[in-house]
């Protein structure tokens, strides 16, 4: 079946990837640049050409969030929504109605399933996307590419899309290493092929899209973290180091020093953690000058009792004299929960979130310079303990480990509006001085 493209739907650099049949093609670069959103309406529109298309990622419980969502979405962005695929939320897979071809979702990290999982209807998948190719091992990776057996009419291909992460990942020896193309140079969008392999790289600066907000956010990653810089806003692999976040504690007398031009708003977000910790934190932002200080918090292991969190959470906005309908970000999956809160008085607001939002977040977070008034002891601990993970083979990767997370959600939350560029204004915070 052939296939108009509205190429208003798709990003420009991206287009010419529509019609490629190399065997191997690899589309990556920096974050931003809209890689996923466009191989995956283009995933839609193979589908309806009737291709079997088999899209995994490292985890399975990221895939319903992230890129079942995304091809949910891409369907209606076309306009088939109605009468052309059957939509499985169980099974995570879109089966085609106009033609032989589906797009099924699934994680790597249970084995079992991806050795039996098939193609609904067709005899083999001729196409296979690998959302977050870097989280794979060599192993898994393979046992993926075994999923293409059988017979097809269409060539078989492998998408791999990822962030650069590490120069000695197992992809770059692969595909990389031996080539004479330096993907390494910079900003620019680079491009290779030969028979076989096809390699794109795109950064943020591709994306027209991207507001002044989220550019000025990446190119601010040049003074504050190079190395996050060259592998998210430049796209060239590298090696980021294992504490996440840098920040500066201040005393008082230094916060009352900085607070004397009168640009700070406060900013308050709450994790909640049954298991963990439910964390609340208050903080000061100057958007002008990109200035955050954390100047109070609240930390507690396994609260069950969500009234006695509510109330010690007005008592330190009232110490901090702060209205109780001073807006809060909230993370939690539980509606009762802010239910409570807000019955009690609290001016709550869900932290939208969203599919892969945490590493956009955290990139943001990290183009702004933080402070943390040396009384909140909770959260100098956090930032000393929140750091990247690290894969078997010792490799720095671009996921956290979970030591010190509650509090940096909190923290991240409070500011998700100025990430999202919807600004609440309020109140500005005054020091207590009793």
């Amino acid at each position: 079946m052939k296939i108009e493209v509205n190429k208003k739907l798709f990003i420009p650099t991206f287009l010419k990837l529509f019609n490629k049949e190399q065997r191997y093609q690899i589309i990556f670069g920096g974050a931003g640049s809209g890689k996923s959103y466009n191989i995956f309406t283009m995933s839609v529109l193979w589908a309806i050409q009737g291709r079997s298309i088999l899209v995994v990622r490292q985890n399975q419980s990221h895939l319903k969030k992230s890129v079942f969502t995304e091809i949910n979405k891409a369907i209606g962005k076309l306009g088939m929504r109605k009468g052309y695929f059957d939509i499985s939320i169980n099974d995570k897979s879109f089966a085609c109605k106009v033609s032989k071809g589906s797009i099924q979702c699934i994680g790597v990290n249970d084995p079992e399933k991806i050795k039996s999982i098939s193609p609904i209807q067709s005899d083999s998948f001729d196409t296979v996307i690998i959302e977050e190719a870097t989280e794979l091992t060599m192993d898994q990776f393979e046992q993926v590419l075994l999923r293409q057996r059988g017979q097809s009419k269409f060539p078989l291909r492998t998408l791999m899309l990822f962030n650069p992460i590490n120069i000695t990942h197992h992809l770059y020896k692969t595909f990389f290493s031996e080539l004479e193309v330096d993907f390494n140079k910079g900003i620019e969008n680079l491009y290779y092929e030969d028979k076989d392999l096809l390699i794109h790289k795109s950064t943020f600066v591709d994306n027209p899209y991207n507001t002044k907000d989220i550019i000025k956010a990446y190119e601010k990653l040049k003074e504050t973290s190079p190395e996050m810089y060259n592998v998210y806003g430049l796209g060239n692999f590298g090696v980021f180091g294992d504490r996440v976040y840098s920040y500066t504690k201040i005393n008082k007398s230094k916060l009352e020093e900085m607070l004397k031009n009168n640009n700070y708003e406060p900013r308050c977000g709450i994790d909640i953690g049954y298991t963990d910790y439910m964390t609340f934190t208050i903080n000061l932002f100057n958007k002008r000058e990109r200035k955050l200080i954390t100047v109070d918090e609240y930390c507690k292991k396994n609260v069950s009792d969500i009234e006695k969190f509510a109330k010690s959470i007005k008592k330190i906005l009232i110490k901090n004299d702060l209205s109780e309908k001073q807006l809060i970000s909230i993370d939690s999956n539980d509606p009762r929960v802010r239910k409570i809160l807000i019955g009690f008085g609290l001016n709550i607001k869900k932290a939208k979130k969203g599919p892969n939002s945490k590493l956009p977040g955290i990139l943001h977070l990290k183009t702004i310079d933080k402070f943390v008034l040396n009384s909140c002891k909770d959260t100098i601990r956090s930032y000393d303990s929140y750091v990247w993970k690290k894969d078997t083979n010792g490799e720095t990767t671009d996921k956290t480990e979970h030591t010190g997370s509650d509090i940096m959600d909190s923290i991240r939350y409070s500011i998700e509006g100025d990430i999202l560029n919807k600004v609440t204004t309020s109140a500005k915070l005054r020091l207590n001085n009793s």
